[in-house]
């Protein structure tokens, strides 16, 4: 597959703009207001499933009026509603679902609610799938249409409401399945939910209709799924998500699990200002997993603590993957089921197209598989970034304590451009290649960059340079060791600050100003494209040293160095406004540097319907609150602003909670739960307080952190609360939450719980019996069978939660309860379910009713009644099924294709005049039948085996063939009569012949000789060769080479060439030269790709010998 990584608009800006755009598209509609939080449908009050109902049909259900159009369904502020029983209305066969499936366009404004599966009434438990625990609370799809009509995707917005404890064991979308909607949600907190994959959300085209997913200002916290992909999301959906965090979700189950928070396939994503932390996954990628296509960004995002074998925070195949402005730290890549543990923040494998900008890696370690940082089997490029103190932490050959360049997982000829980046402390246990390792197959380029040993520490005794692949170096390099070949600078101590917040978007390692990095690089990366600012966007070059060699140089590393301290400033709030200083207009351009010792005075403008709320970072703040000034300004620092709105004063109610603390506990036993600050509007609260009280020892863990700069209405912090039950006595918490702002309801404040001590368990008795009612003894076929079954509380005590189970019941046949299930029973009293059906005429029918109910059940053997219908003389029946058992999925034109069909009697009866019909095959295709395609008896459990041969046209088409199989006895499952496979047409690999070759050098030359000569890379065709690279090989240090084209050339004609004339002075030995040339496409003949030519020396002072080169 064919990545295209360079398009005219950038995946962040796509993606942005359909979510600007969905957010625009609002048509009439009907306000429905939710005011019952039962988790169930009928009555006089308007529940939630009867409000989506009304949304969906536009018709009235329940309690709630008709909608109309878009509809808007608002629930109770603050409220728990918790879903009881399955839906058994508008929704497909093999969904299992507590909500009405959302197929119109519908927007829930949660308004700080919680909408839950009852996680007490059974596990979720994905390892053992079953009915009893299937419970997903909503399935978003695009609305039906009749056949042969296009359909289009319905818009759903969840906003300002938490969705917890979902599950899908046996599937996907354990809180949400979207299939093929545009999905939104804003301020959303996704919990405990499970699936088989996408834990939270599972967000997949269906029936070819693409929709789309986005998220803004949510949280995705514990999410486990069991299978392959996410414990948040997994989509193949174009995907935005924005301001949002993922924390603790994952696989703890599977060892081949991929993506902990987030899995993308085949997709184009934007993640901005995300937070992904201790999410892991058994495979690969312990927060993201990207594969099969697709660009994804990612920008101003942090990875902390995330765990995977290969690609401890992202894991990178077949993409085009940009990070910007991004900090990974503490992620790991551990060794699991025998493989050594590969890229700690980012493995990048299969022809992926990786691109890093102005990011720090920071602790990041991995295994025996190397990589600490990063493993690069693809096409990496880093500008302007850090590594610090990243490691491989096993004893390993195969290195590289920040980056392993290495032909492996599904990988060829992988390359890292690295420029003006900083290496500092990273380390190898045992081994040499503590910065870099280069297999044979990979080449390393790096310009204008550092790296050196920890700050302070004492020389390893190792390699920062290692490996038997290709290092190229560019511009002016350092080194605190001679082992990286070409560096300007090597043995050269840096002079570096320790890493620290110096202005920015991360943290860098600033130059001391007697560093010989200052002023020591080119403006330009090893591509030639000029480099304008650092890191921290400070531009370049400052030309510190100013030369007067007329030419402005930059510093090494990712770090300017200004001899001035740099201020930044940072805007927040809900209103809008800029700041002046001298060189300032923020706005536009919000970093400075200034003179040591300054007094600086900003200036806050505010837009016209804005006001400043406050100042941080300043010396002092005028009393209109429109200036700061920071005096004596001497370092590094960032000064704060927050304009807040005028056209009404802010304020936000902050409501906190305490849930999922038990009744009572043993003394000294853990205890857990959760606390809950919800800001529950108008506005958004700033610097607010989420806090617990009433034990020695509390282990409070929140998301976001506690206190938060801001939280914005709908929005909450939820904190996860450990500690344990005291020796003696009760155990009293007490949850409560401060902020900046006014808010205008104290009385929520506050909550306590209580718990208490542990007492015996009170013992309900209860009998529950049931019984079959109605049904007749034998039946015709197709006649109606009507029955009742009842599920009786013969006491003494109340039956609470009771169940009434009927199994065996046709598909689609859905008995009605009275009253609803679960139920509570009081003694001598019943459930009664009504049922009717017509008789199948696939033999007898048996029927069983079950029951059970919370408490002890006296007498167990009679909880359950069977009674079996006989069938009145039923009719001959043969089930005619298609099956393809050989074939391929795709075929090259001028490919034979086999396929192997059987259309088989599935019985239970002999099928007449059975048939295997194709449809489709193209023109001169063999098809033998045996024992023919028409079969005038066919027993039950035989087939008729069809083997089809055919050439694959040249026209470039697909080839789609459809098979039925059919008799004249009737058939009582239709659906697997038919099948249809389609053979793509796969384009035929470009054929190139690529040849190195030296020309023109002398065969002998004198010390101080000036050489000249060309170096040649061709392709002999016939095909245009693909990313072709011409690399000499063996040139002595002051080599000049300058080629016709750039490189690597994108695109190679047949019969081309590339031409790199080279020239240098004879050195005191003999040269050894050559060239090597590589490229995409199939080689016709190997062996040529690489030229070596010997000038040999004379007059030498010694007898001085070449060494040659790999």
């Amino acid at each position: 597959m064919r990545i295209n990584a360079h398009r005219t608009m950038s995946t962040t800006t796509r993606l942005l703009s359909l979510f600007v755009l969905l957010l625009a598209c609002t048509t009439h509609a009907a306000n429905l207001n939710v005011t019952t939080t039962r988790g169930d449908r009928g009555g006089p009050e308007c529940s939630l499933r009867d409000a989506l109902t009304a949304a969906n049909t536009d018709a009235p259900s329940g309690g709630c009026p008709a909608g109309t159009g878009a509809d808007t369904i608002y629930l109770p502020t603050g409220s728990t509603i918790t879903l009881e029983g399955r839906e058994t209305q508008d929704i497909g066969a093999g969904d299992v679902v507590g909500t009405p499936v959302l197929s119109t366009d519908i927007t829930i404004e949660g308004q700080g609610s919680v909408i839950q599966r009852n996680p007490t009434s059974s596990t979720c438990t994905a390892t053992v799938p079953g009915p009893d625990s299937d419970f997903r609370l909503f399935i978003v799809r695009p609305p039906a249409v009749p056949l042969g009509q296009l359909g289009s995707s319905n818009t759903v917005t969840l906003r300002g409401l938490s969705l917890l404890w979902g599950c899908a064991d046996d599937g996907n979308g354990g809180a949400i399945l979207n299939e093929g909607a545009h999905l939104q949600l804003d301020q959303v907190s996704l919990q405990y939910n499970q699936a088989r994959d996408g834990a939270a959300i599972s967000s997949m085209t269906d029936a070819g209709l693409t929709g789309s997913l986005t998220v803004t200002h949510s949280s995705f916290l514990d999410n486990r799924f069991s299978s392959v992909f996410a414990g948040g999301i997994v989509t193949d959906q174009p995907t935005t998500i924005l301001d949002s965090s993922f924390v603790r979700n994952g696989n703890d189950v599977s060892p081949g699990a991929l993506g902990g928070a987030l899995a993308l396939v085949a997709t184009d994503a934007a993640i901005v200002r995300t937070r992904f932390d201790d999410n892991n996954a058994g495979s690969a990628g312990g927060a993201i997993y990207a594969t099969n296509g697709g660009s994804i960004s990612v920008t101003e995002c942090d990875f902390n603590h995330n765990l995977a074998t290969a690609g401890g925070a992202i894991r990178a195949s077949l993409v085009a993957l940009e990070i910007i402005d991004t900090t990974f730290a503490s992620n790991q890549g551990t060794p699991a089921l025998g493989i050594g543990g590969v890229g700690g923040a980012l493995a990048a494998d299969d022809n992926a197209v990786v691109t890093i900008r102005r990011s720090l890696f920071n602790g990041n370690s991995a295994g025996s598989g190397g990589g600490g940082a990063i493993f690069n089997a693809a096409n990496t490029t880093i500008y302007n970034s850090s590594f610090v103190g990243n490691k491989v932490i096993e004893n390993s050959a195969t290195t590289g304590g920040a980056i392993a360049t290495i032909d492996t997982l599904g990988g060829s000829s992988p390359r890292t451009d690295i420029s003006h980046s900083t290496f500092v402390g990273n380390g190898a246990v045992t081994h040499d290649g503590m910065s870099f390792y280069t297999s044979v197959s990979g080449d390393l380029k790096i310009a204008n960059s550092i790296v050196s040993d920890a700050i302070g520490a004492a020389p390893s005794g190792y390699d920062h340079c290692a490996g038997s692949g290709s290092l190229i170096a560019f511009g002016g390099n350092l080194s605190s060791d001679a082992s990286c070949s070409g560096f300007t600078l090597p043995n050269t101590p840096a002079s570096l600050l320790a890493l620290a917040d110096n202005g920015g978007k991360t943290q860098t390692i600033a130059l001391r100003a007697d560093s010989v990095a200052i002023d020591a690089a080119t403006c330009r990366n090893s591509s030639g494209l000029s480099i304008t600012a650092d890191q921290r966007y400070l531009s370049r070059p400052q030309d510190i040293l100013n030369r007067g060699d007329g030419l402005a140089d930059c510093d090494l590393g990712a770090f300017e160095f200004s001899s001035n301290p740099t201020l930044s400033v940072s805007k927040s709030g809900s209103g809008g406004g800029r700041v002046t200083a001298t060189g300032i207009d923020c706005g536009v351009d919000c970093v400075e540097s200034y003179t040591p010792s300054s007094n600086i005075v900003l200036t806050a403008i505010p837009n016209g319907e804005s006001s400043v709320a406050s100042w941080g970072g300043c010396s002092s703040v005028s009393s209109d609150q429109l200036t700061c000034t920071v005096e004596d300004f001497s370092f590094a620092s960032t000064v704060y602003v927050v304009f807040e709105s005028t056209t009404e004063p802010s304020s936000a109610d902050i409501q906190v909670s305490l849930t999922g603390f038990p009744l009572n506990a043993d003394a000294g036993n853990p205890i857990s739960g959760t606390e809950t600050c919800i800001n529950t509007g108008p506005d958004e609260a700033l610097w607010v307080h989420c806090d617990i009280s009433g034990a020695a020892d509390i282990d409070t863990v929140c998301v976001p952190d506690s206190p938060a700069a801001t939280l914005a209405s709908g929005a909450s912090i939820v904190c996860s609360i450990d500690t344990d039950m005291p020796a003696v006595g009760d155990l009293e918490l007490t949850a409560s939450t401060s902020q900046a702002l006014a808010d205008p309801e104290h009385d929520n404040d506050t909550d306590v719980v209580t718990i208490l001590p542990t007492t015996p368990p009170v013992v309900i008795e209860n009998d529950m019996q049931a019984g079959l009612f109605g049904l007749p003894i034998n039946a015709n076929v197709g006649a109606l069978i009507s029955g009742q079954a009842r599920c009786r509380n013969n006491g003494p005590d109340a039956a609470e939660q009771a169940v009434c189970l009927i199994t065996g019941l046709p598909a689609g046949v859905a008995p009605t309860c009275t009253p609803s299930l679960p139920a509570n029973l009081a003694a001598s009293t019943m459930v009664t379910c009504d049922f009717s059906f017509p008789m199948p005429g696939s033999g007898n029918t048996t029927l069983t009713a079950s029951t059970s109910a919370n408490g002890h059940d006296a007498i167990i053997n009679n909880n359950g009644a069977t009674q079996t219908i006989s069938l009145n003389n039923p009719p001959a029946m043969a089930d005619m099924e298609v099956r393809f058992v050989e074939g391929t999925a795709s075929a090259r034109p001028g490919d034979t294709v086999h396929l192997h069909v059987l259309c088989g009697n599935q019985g239970p009866n002999i099928a007449i005049n059975a048939t295997c019909q194709f449809v489709g095959p193209p023109p001169g295709t063999n098809i033998v039948c045996l024992p023919g395609d028409t079969v005038a008896s066919l027993a039950a459990n035989a087939s008729i085996s069809c083997d089809l041969d055919f050439v694959m046209p040249t026209s470039g088409n697909d080839i789609s063939i459809s098979v039925t199989a059919t008799s004249t006895t009737a058939d009582p499952a239709l659906g697997n009569e038919t099948a249809q496979v389609l053979i793509a047409s796969s384009p035929l690999p470009p054929e190139v012949e690529l040849q190195a070759e030296v020309r023109d050098f002398p065969s002998f030359a004198e010390p101080g000789d000036t050489i000249a000569g060309t170096l040649h890379c061709v392709n002999n065709g016939p095909d245009p060769a693909v990313s072709v690279n011409c690399t000499p090989l063996g040139l002595p240090a002051d080599s000049i080479v300058h080629c016709d084209q750039n490189l690597p050339v994108s695109s190679l004609a047949a019969g081309s060439r590339i031409v790199c004339a080279v020239s240098f002075s004879m050195p005191t030995h003999d040269v050894v030269l050559g060239v090597r040339v590589q490229g995409s496409g199939v080689e016709q003949i190997l062996g040529n790709e690489r030229d070596q030519f010997t000038i040999t020396g004379l007059n030498l002072p010694t007898a001085l010998f070449a060494n040659g080169f790999e």
